[in-house]
């Protein structure tokens, strides 16, 4: 019973068409944000991957060859 009074509840609370496409557009934008951040953070944590591997590379070549860095 209650899910049915909800049910009829949420249904006089239709949006407007405008309404309607304005969520819709900005639901889409959100998504898009959301997503370029991922992208971009992957991007960023693979190039400080990349660096530091090059850091230990370097490392381990001067710990072989003698290197001391003081």
């Amino acid at each position: 019973m209650l899910t049915a009074a909800f049910c009829e509840a949420l249904k006089v609370l239709a949006l407007p068409k405008p309404g309607m496409k304005w969520l819709l557009t900005s639901l889409r934008n959100s998504q898009a944000d959301q997503q370029r951040y991922r992208t971009e953070s992957v991007q960023r944590l693979e190039e400080e991957c990349a660096r530091l591997q090059r850091r230990l590379d370097a490392m381990y070549l001067d710990k072989l060859d003698g290197v001391q860095n003081s």
